[in-house]
């Protein structure tokens, strides 16, 4: 199970799905707990925890997580800032993802991944 709901996000709205690539937008509040500690007076979100939200993300489109193969922090994300999180199929069990704001992005990877029932 994910340690983090996805009721935590300040909000969630899946904007795009086609074949096997998904679009989701969300915020995090600043009120959010993954900010108390990453940093109080100049508050980012932690990596660790877009990994989460991708994760769950993954888990309601009945994707199993089995690995990263690559992952890049490119630039902070900040309270409140609507992000969008694409994600796409490739071959072989791999799927490509990108954290996006405006015309920044803020992460970007490459996971394993199964369909699972």
């Amino acid at each position: 199970n994910p340690t983090y709901k996805i009721y935590l996000l300040h909000y969630k709205q899946k904007v795009g799905s086609v074949s096997d690539s998904f679009s989701y937008s969300f915020s995090l509040p600043a009120n959010h707990a993954c900010f108390q500690g990453h940093f109080p007076t100049q508050p980012i979100v932690p990596g660790v925890m877009l990994l989460s939200i991708l994760t769950q993300f993954l888990y309601q489109e009945k994707i199993r997580l089995l690995g990263f193969k690559q992952v890049k922090f490119l630039a902070p994300l900040l309270p409140h800032q609507s992000c969008q999180l694409n994600i796409e199929s490739l071959a072989h069990q791999q799927w490509r993802f990108a954290f996006l704001y405006q015309d920044n992005t803020i992460a970007t990877g490459i996971l394993q991944g199964e369909y699972c029932a």
